[in-house]
């Protein structure tokens, strides 16, 4: 069992392959930690999957509960080091296209603002 780190990052850099076998997720903060330490990814179809890794392009997406997918995923990763480093650099570059805290709380205060009444109450 790993203690707890402040410097999640630094775990990532030590590992060869980051996977999320999970039932169900939020947006998967630990998947972008993941892609900005360079790790590749494998993870099952929830929370930003699709939405951020896009399946054999910059990591492997699987269907929840898809053992044999999961395990082909594993093997292929394990086996092919060059697709390995290609999907993690490609998921490096997607963080770019992530807003930033500023984009953000702009993107929210529109939203508000657009939920605000029109007329006085």
């Amino acid at each position: 069992m790993e203690e707890w780190t402040e410097d999640a990052i630094s775990y990532y850099k030590t590992v060869d392959l980051f996977v999320l076998s999970s039932f169900s997720e939020g947006w998967g903060l630990t998947v972008i930690e993941a892609a900005s330490s360079l790790c590749p990814i494998i993870m099952t179809d929830t929370g930003c999957a699709r939405e951020f890794i896009q399946d054999n392009v910059n990591g492997w997406v699987i269907k929840i509960n898809n053992t044999e997918d999961m395990t082909y995923a594993l093997n292929e990763a394990i086996g092919d080091k060059k697709k390995r480093i290609s999907f993690a650099q490609q998921a490096f570059k997607n963080l770019s296209l992530l807003p930033n805290e500023k984009t953000t709380l702009q993107q929210l205060q529109q939203v508000w603002i657009k939920a605000l009444p029109t007329t006085e109450l």
